[in-house]
């Protein structure tokens, strides 16, 4: 699908604090460019002449409350029927087995392949504020959607191509994209360097090991109980992964 800008947000330090999302420098012909945060909007044809808007949504710091709300409002002008959350966090899965997946339209498993059934979530806690947009957006009459992928903590990636992938190949089954474009060299390639590092060191091979039993163990109940919420390391084991995390 070939997408084009749509728009972006006229003053995007309005709501995003710099510091933390930090402009990149780049060379474009011999000339130097700063690309800043911001919002993304674009628009493109998918199959059956499906309408598509991407929206690559940075969560606010400020004025975080008109920021959803313009979200929302932009969706209702564009006459947008389905809003799909597309994300992933970190989990206690291991980089070896397939990544899980769980897809919903309103609350309901969409039971597309390679998908897990919904569990009932027992967590508690500070969740994203990002999780407005689509019960406001329900509340417009637009349809939510949420395609999740669980990224291997152990494997500690700041882009993890595998997942990536996970959520492409979801993505095709949905919309009827082809398969091509989930194609998961690049995060074959990435996870066998992971495994490479972890079998230098005995605490995290041991470690691994036990993710795999867990999820082997889980994957055998047919996921009649949840596989966890994600991971809370140890101090020892954190220091451990951030120092593995430098050697990647």
């Amino acid at each position: 699908m070939d997408a084009r800008n749509l728009t972006t947000l006229g003053n995007p330090g309005r709501f995003f604090d710099f510091t933390r999302y930090r402009p990149t420098i780049y060379s474009v012909d011999g000339e130097r460019e700063t690309s800043i945060p911001n919002l993304e909007v674009s628009y493109g044809k998918g199959p059956s002449d499906t309408d598509f808007v991407l929206m690559r949504m940075l969560e606010p710091h400020f004025n975080t409350e008109e920021y959803i709300d313009s979200i929302v409002e932009l969706m209702v002008f564009l006459g947008v029927t389905r809003f799909c959350r597309i994300g992933g966090m970190w989990s206690d899965v291991p980089h070896t087995r397939p990544l899980p997946v769980i897809a919903t339209i309103n609350g309901q498993d969409t039971g597309l392949p390679g998908t897990l059934p919904r569990q009932q979530s027992q967590y508690s806690g500070p969740t994203s504020i990002m999780n407005l947009v689509g019960t406001k957006a329900s509340e417009k009459g637009i349809e939510e959607a949420n395609i999740l992928v669980r990224i291997p903590s152990i494997a500690r990636l700041e882009e993890d191509y595998t997942s990536a992938s996970r959520l492409l190949i979801t993505l095709c089954h949905q919309y009827g994209f082809s398969n091509e474009l989930a194609d998961n060299t690049e995060g074959e390639l990435q996870y066998e360097e992971v495994s490479r590092q972890i079998d230098q060191d005995p605490e995290l091979r041991h470690y691994l090991t036990e993710l795999e039993q867990t999820y082997d163990s889980w994957i055998k109940s047919d996921n009649a109980s949840p596989l966890g919420p994600p991971h809370s390391f140890s101090s020892g084991l954190e220091h451990l992964l951030d120092d593995f995390e430098d050697l990647l």
